[in-house]
């Protein structure tokens, strides 16, 4: 799970950045900047789901031994290493999970929940005090 947390924040950063950098660059030219930030944020949400279930087919550059077949990047991405090989010097590690992954777990649930609870009150706020609103004419009649 605490892998997975990395990857999702790794993957937005990077994203956030180079969206920071396309709007300075859509500032200088003075085109709209908006859609960058609604791609980035989309792509922020696919991207960690679409990647580790992509398959890619090798070219025929170089003939395998084997045959072909695709290669899902989720295989080339992960390292999985058996539990008999790592020796973490703790008994009995594959009944329990270890701590820190649940305190992630339960911090990153809270800290979601929180982030909901913001978004809907700052729209309920802001629901409410549009229907409070006068309207008017900005700078006289047309």
């Amino acid at each position: 799970m605490l892998a997975m947390i990395s990857y999702v924040v790794i993957v937005g950063a990077l994203l956030s950045i180079a969206a920071l950098v396309a709007e300075y660059g859509a500032k200088q030219r003075g085109t709209s900047r908006r859609w960058i930030w609604m791609t980035t944020i989309i792509a922020s949400l696919l991207l960690p789901l679409i990647i580790p279930n992509v398959t890619v087919h090798m070219p025929d550059l170089i003939k395998p031994a084997t045959s072909d077949k695709p290669i899902a990047l989720r295989d080339m991405t992960s390292v999985r290493v058996p539990l008999a090989v790592l020796d973490l010097g703790m008994p009995d590690t594959a009944a329990r999970t270890h701590w820190l992954d649940t305190f992630f777990h339960r911090m990153w649930l809270a800290l979601s929940f929180a982030m909901l609870a913001a978004v809907v009150l700052s729209g309920g706020l802001l629901y409410w005090r549009k229907r409070r609103w006068m309207q008017g004419l900005l700078c006289g009649p047309c």
